[in-house]
């Protein structure tokens, strides 16, 4: 195979895609061609005799090794809704002479004329359906996909009736060949089906199971496989000569009319022969293409045209004559019986006929006339003649109206013809088939008597039958001419009363014109009120909805405002804390400041915390100061340097402040870190303000301690002021 083949054809513009394991993509008949169960699942794996064998490629390669029977298949795997599963191989696609394999998927394919791109396992549903063909053809060419011609269904003998049967039969000059010895193909078709599934699980066998390893069991098993076929045949052979024996004894050499006929062979083309056995064989038992009806219907249809066939009387012969009187008798008894029995089916015919007809009287006559008054007028008002129904109480006779259609005058030519083919006889004087076991005895009678005794009575049983008929239609006539005069009659009645009726309708149509005038306007009413509402409450969300985007626009300008201020406030400190000696009492001040900018603000993610919005207590400047120079002793020096520049009270509250503004439980309530952006910043803001809190612990708790005792003067504060006063006249 040349190696372009391997390859699919190149891609075609905008072509579709069919990809899946799901029948009916394009065909919707096709998953009741290839689901046995409906909601079945269908799934395509490869059969390889290789799998989950411990052997490596070199065994597999040998020379010895048959290539063919290890090659791997495709199975389908069909798994019902309750989870059970069955497979059964893929076949394999036709191929033109030279191509080795399918190629490789997915590739371009020729779907009935229109180049679709297919998977593998939409090709795999494709040639698993049976109603088309798939063809891989040789390179540089599309593999085709085409529906085959639905081939002609054949008659079924069992559905032709008596007068088909009868219309095939041959007429009594024509020579009839005579019939052969019937054949039994349908049990030869069953043997070699399984012959073929045995076969097919013997190969399935000796893949699967151990692989041949030396040149020796190899030929061993082939000799095996070999003799194993050879023994089935022999016995399928000795098979068919038996069924063949018995075929022919079933059937005896005469026609049933007891002539004999001499056997003669079928023809070639009809012959059931032994399929010829060969090593690969034709047909397999997952072969969808074959079908085993064909061949039995043309083989039946054969046997019947052969075997079956009647002579022109279509009677057995009789060996004894029956007695005569006994016999006339009999065929007397059954005339009679035919002839009330024909009487009676008339007379029901006839009476409903006569009760539909009255039927459909009074529903035409009704239609005319709505609850009690007819509607008799035009659409202009004025009136106009019509014919009116008959109102019939409890206490009135039924309506008996029978009135003579052409329906009747058939129904009679039938029963005559009915009448003379019972007896056998036809207008031109011929016998016709017998249609039943009575009808074949008065045939016979009339035939084997001959006298003119049965003709005499023939003839007279049609005239009593001809008076009957005629009786009965006088009756039937003048009951139809009473029925008429009754409805005349009673329609004159209702013609009286005309213009009550009238009236009537008058007035009910002004009553049903002015309910539906009252509907119409409470319909219109609520539509009015209906789309008041709605309006009202789109009204209603249309201003919802724009007084929360002036709230969203006037908050959003605030927070700008609010940023804008302290980007401000922010510049401004830093200008009025960068420029000047640095002292104690600017640090100080800085702090004061800060802290009462620090405790008011509410931050939030549009107005983030900053590290220079903190009070930092630090003696630093501000132009070299960083959050990594918060530590313990520089909160200590902190405090410690401002103590002289406060009164006492002063100092106790301010420490106190810090140490709450500065606790952890406090950061967390104002969620301060929260508003910080970079994650770096946060780390460090969030491990100096644990320092603060921490250092100013033991400062809180000593002034809280000491000033308790009641032996403390002013003297002690005013030696503090007094080394806070020279520190800072040394620091200057």
């Amino acid at each position: 195979m040349d190696k372009e083949n391997l390859h699919p054809a190149p891609r075609l513009s905008s072509v579709r895609k069919l990809s899946g394991s799901q029948p009916g993509i394009l065909d919707p008949t096709q998953p009741s061609r290839l689901l046995r169960t409906p909601g079945a699942k269908l799934s395509f794996a490869g059969f390889d005799p290789l799998t989950a064998c411990s052997l490596g490629a070199s065994d597999i390669l040998k020379p010895s090794s048959n290539a063919e029977m290890y090659r791997p298949r495709r199975v389908v795997i069909e798994t019902t809704p309750f989870g059970e599963c069955t497979w059964r191989f893929v076949p394999s696609a036709k191929r033109e002479s030279g191509v080795a394999d399918e190629g490789e998927w997915p590739r371009n394919v020729n779907l009935c004329g229109e180049p679709v791109e297919m998977t593998q396992d939409q090709w795999d549903i494709y040639k698993l359906d049976p109603l088309y063909e798939c063809f891989v053809p040789g390179p540089y060419e599309l593999p085709t996909i085409r529906a085959i011609p639905p081939k002609p269904r054949p008659l079924s003998t069992e559905s032709l009736g008596k007068r088909q049967v009868s219309s095939r039969s041959p007429s009594p000059n024509r020579v009839m060949p005579p019939p052969s010895a019937p054949q039994r193909p349908r049990s030869v078709s069953v043997l070699n089906a399984c012959e073929s599934d045995s076969d097919d699980e013997d190969e399935v066998e000796a893949m699967i199971n151990g692989r041949p390893r030396r040149r020796n069991s190899i030929k061993e098993r082939r000799q095996e496989l070999e003799n194993r076929r050879q023994a089935r045949r022999e016995k399928l052979k000795i098979k068919n000569e038996e069924v063949s024996e018995q075929g022919d004894e079933m059937f005896t050499n005469t026609y049933p009319n007891g002539s004999p006929f001499i056997p003669h062979p079928l023809p070639s083309s009809m012959r059931s022969t032994t399929p010829e056995l060969s090593k690969r064989k034709a047909t397999g038992a997952f072969d969808t293409s074959w079908s085993p009806d064909s061949r039995e219907v043309e083989e039946l249809r054969h046997r019947l045209a052969t075997n079956y066939i009647f002579s022109s009387n279509s009677k057995r012969t009789r060996m004894s004559s029956p007695p005569g009187h006994s016999r006339e008798r009999e065929f007397r008894q059954k005339r009679n019986e035919r002839n009330r029995t024909k009487q009676q089916r008339r007379m029901e015919e006839a009476e409903a006929r006569r009760r539909e007809r009255d039927r459909r009287l009074l529903d035409e006559i009704m239609e005319e006339i709505p609850e009690t008054v007819p509607e008799d007028t035009t659409i202009d008002g004025t009136p106009y003649l019509c014919t009116y129904a008959v109102f019939i109480s409890s206490s009135d006779p039924p309506l008996d109206i029978p009135i003579f259609d052409a329906s009747m005058a058939q129904d009679d030519a039938q029963d005559d013809f009915y009448s003379q083919t019972q007896s056998g006889e036809t207008q031109d004087g011929h016998f016709t088939q017998p249609q039943s076991a009575d009808t074949q005895d008065d045939l016979f009678a009339q035939t084997s008597d001959g006298n003119t005794q049965g003709d005499s009575s023939s003839n007279s049983s049609k005239d009593e039958d001809t008076q009957e008929g005629d009786i009965f239609d006088l009756e039937e006539e003048a009951a139809h001419r009473k029925a008429i005069e009754e409805s005349r009659r009673k329609l004159a009645e209702l013609e009286r009363d005309r213009p009550l009726w009238e009236e009537q309708a008058r007035q009910r149509r002004l009553r049903e014109e002015v309910e539906e005038q009252a509907r119409q306007a409470k319909l219109e009413e609520q539509r009015r009120e209906e789309a008041r509402k709605k309006r009202e409450v789109e009204s209603r969300a249309r201003k919802e909805r724009e007084e929360a985007e002036i709230k969203k626009r006037e908050q959003e300008k605030n927070t700008r405002r609010e940023r804008e201020l302290r980007d401000q406030e922010r510049r401004q400190r830093r200008q009025r804390w960068s420029f000047g000696p640095w002292t104690t009492q600017r640090a100080l001040e800085r702090y004061r400041i800060l802290s009462e900018s620090f405790d008011t603000t509410k931050f939030t993610s549009e107005l983030p915390l900053h590290v220079e919005d903190v009070p930092w207590p630090s003696l630093q400047s501000p132009k070299i100061f960083s959050v990594e120079d918060v530590t313990w002793d520089s909160v200590e020096r902190f405090f410690e340097v401002i103590r002289p520049h406060l009164r006492h009270q002063d100092y106790k509250a301010m420490v106190e402040q810090s140490h709450r503004r500065f606790h952890p439980d406090r950061w967390r309530s104002r969620n301060l870190l929260k508003t910080v952006e970079d994650e770096v910043i946060k780390g460090c803001m969030e491990v100096a303000a644990n320092t603060v809190a921490q250092a100013l612990t033991p400062i809180w708790r000593s002034l809280k301690d000491r000033y308790k005792e009641p032996g403390i003067t002013l003297d002690i504060l005013h030696v503090c002021r007094i080394a806070g006063a020279s520190r800072l006249t040394g620091m200057t």
